[in-house]
């Protein structure tokens, strides 16, 4: 800020001319954010789908009703489950969108194929993919 004062410009003058925010950025931090948010939601169902049944059966292992109990609780959180990867997907495919770069197809579907059984290395991978991604907008 203190270049541009030196160069005659202040704030008042770069807002009304709408140069003061980086709009394309903004956009594409809102995307990123809810990526964020929706991975982390879907990643901590995958977890729970992971663990979560060792430890339901180890602990009702005498309960008559324990298979009836863990599908249906295994049914619930598998849909919620894609539910948030499907929205974590979208707010990828919108993140590349507002910064002009094309997620392709294959992205899509190696989303989605290897999302399910490999999303603990996938959740890693696009989260620092889109954080270098988001360092390079202009």
């Amino acid at each position: 800020m203190l270049i541009l004062k030196s160069r005659g410009i202040d704030e008042l003058e770069l807002k009304l001319t709408g140069n003061f925010q980086n709009s394309t950025y903004d956009h594409a931090l809102s995307f990123y954010d809810d990526y964020k948010r929706n991975s982390k939601i879907a990643f901590g169902l995958y977890t729970y789908l992971l663990l979560g049944n060792i430890l339901i059966t180890m602990l009702l292992l005498d309960w008559e009703y324990v298979d009836l109990f863990t599908s249906t609780i295994n049914l619930i959180v598998l849909i919620t489950y894609l539910f948030f990867l499907l929205l974590s997907f979208v707010n990828q495919s919108n993140f590349y969108k507002k910064i002009g770069k094309t997620y392709s197809t294959k992205g899509a579907l190696i989303y989605f194929l290897l999302g399910m059984p490999l999303y603990i290395f996938t959740y890693f991978y696009f989260n620092k993919q889109m954080r270098e991604q988001l360092k390079t907008v202009q």
